[in-house]
């Protein structure tokens, strides 16, 4: 059986099925509740029920205090939803909302996507999950080899369990490390959240998202949030690489466009200096230009011609940028 959630003040909306935490359910829809353990250890995740029944799943390790609990206060990872709710919790809707983190990290696996790229898997404590928005990129740092600021590929909807494309780079310790194969179970420190490259979560525009290789992994975040929040606008996600091997995940990419009405995936093979011009075409293709939202995330190099074409196409107010830095 599955159960209507209302959050106040926000008035988002989400189901929650029987078998899940409130918490879990809120998550895997897409919001930006905010939350820390999840097992009850700490409290962050407090709120408050308004209307509806709920069930103990488990007693919390954190203390509610008389008043809290004649309030109706509970901690959602702990409670199982028994009817139609109503609840009072606070959102993570913005940068300035996200608290910046630290915490140790473990090496969960590592998928060889391609010859040049490699998933990273990495496992939080369940104590101290990752908090962040899609889009955003932490800093790992290992020890005996450095730091390497990446984007997540995951889907805020996980906080435990983080995804990361890399590419080989000779040049990039983190990259040799990893490519000369990184144990299970190796410790990595994650610092962050960072950046603005975020989702208009409030927009019915259709939604053109155009990555440059490993750029992916912030598109990959973006789609995936964007779906567990039934954004029901159309979806263009145009893939480009200067060599096939560029891309490593297009059969996901086909899935998405298999399982999705209005979502649309086209790969391109571009050379880097031919990438202003391959960005004009993409333009011209939209039926409306100015009145859809632009996600692009493209090599710094080519910052100055890529933002030429915007201007000039008067995208400028609609595209939200992103650069992925040069070797």
């Amino acid at each position: 059986m599955s159960y209507k959630v209302r959050i106040e003040p926000s008035g988002h909306e989400f189901t929650a099925e029987s078998c899940e935490s409130l918490l879990h359910a809120g998550l895997r829809a897409g919001l930006n509740l905010e939350c820390r353990c999840a097992n009850g250890s700490c409290g962050h995740c407090m709120v408050r029920i308004l209307q509806g029944d709920f069930e103990l799943i488990r007693q919390p390790d954190f203390r509610l205090t008389p008043r809290q609990r004649a309030e109706r206060q509970v901690l959602p990872c702990c409670v199982l939803v028994r009817s139609d709710m109503v609840i009072e919790a606070r959102e993570s809707r913005d940068v300035a909302g996200m608290p910046q983190q630290r915490l140790t990290a473990r090496v969960a696996r590592v998928d060889s996507l391609n010859e040049r790229v490699r998933e990273l898997h990495l496992r939080t404590p369940r104590s101290q999950t990752l908090q962040f928005l899609a889009g955003q990129r932490v800093t790992l740092h290992l020890e005996g080899v450095g730091r390497q600021e990446l984007h997540l590929a995951s889907c805020p909807c996980d906080g435990m369990n983080l995804k990361f494309h890399i590419p080989e780079n000779p040049h990039q310790a983190f990259s040799r490390a990893l490519f000369a194969g990184l144990g299970k179970g190796k410790r990595v420190e994650v610092e962050g959240p960072e950046g603005e490259f975020l989702l208009d979560e409030a927009s019915r525009r259709p939604l053109i998202f155009i990555a440059w290789e490993t750029g992916f992994a912030a598109v990959e975040s973006l789609i995936e949030h964007a779906i567990a929040l039934q954004m029901s606008q159309p979806m263009r996600l145009y893939w480009l690489a200067s060599v096939e091997s560029g891309r490593y995940l297009t059969n996901y990419c086909r899935s998405w466009q298999d399982a999705l009405d209005e979502f649309h995936y086209q790969e391109l093979d571009v050379a880097p200096d031919a990438l202003a011009r391959q960005l004009e075409t993409i333009i011209a293709q939209q039926s409306e230009a100015a009145a859809c939202d632009y996600y692009l995330i493209l090599p710094e190099e080519q910052s100055a011609s890529v933002i030429k074409v915007l201007q000039e196409a008067g995208l400028e107010g609609c595209s939200r940028l992103e650069w992925l830095a040069e070797d």
